[in-house]
């Protein structure tokens, strides 16, 4: 699978990215909005993962821009604050699969992401890819 990891802390950034790899997928990382659009426009992503805030701004407008640049793409969001308590995400966002709340368990992106290429296979096979 490949994905993308948009996160503003680098220690994290590397974490997951490290752990990802060693799962066998191939990751790009980008640390703010800019770079992240740029790696968007240039390449194609199964996944993403995506810090809901980079340094200090919100990145829901980003979250939009991946559903046009990239619409089979899944974003997982994750986050430190309190917004979209009720889910209002899924609903502002379509390509939001999965919210995980900071501090996340390096297991629980993992899961995330296998859980995403097993459903995106199934996917494909049936519509005969």
């Amino acid at each position: 699978m490949q994905g993308l990891i948009i996160e503003d802390d680098a220690a994290l950034r590397d974490l997951w990215r490290i752990a990802l790899e060693r799962e066998g997928h191939q990751i790009d990382t980008a640390a703010n909005v800019a770079e992240a659009t740029n790696m968007l426009r240039f390449n194609s992503y199964d996944a993403i993962l995506l810090d809901l805030w980079l340094d200090g701004v919100n990145a829901l407008e980003l979250a939009a821009f991946i559903g046009y640049t990239s619409p089979a793409a899944r974003i997982v969001v994750i986050t430190g604050s309190n917004m979209y308590p009720r889910g209002e995400i899924f609903r502002d966002v379509a390509n939001v699969a999965y919210v995980l709340r900071k501090p996340v368990p390096i297991k629980d992106v993992t899961t995330c992401i296998a859980h995403l290429e097993r459903t995106s296979a199934r996917r494909l096979s049936a519509v005969g890819l």
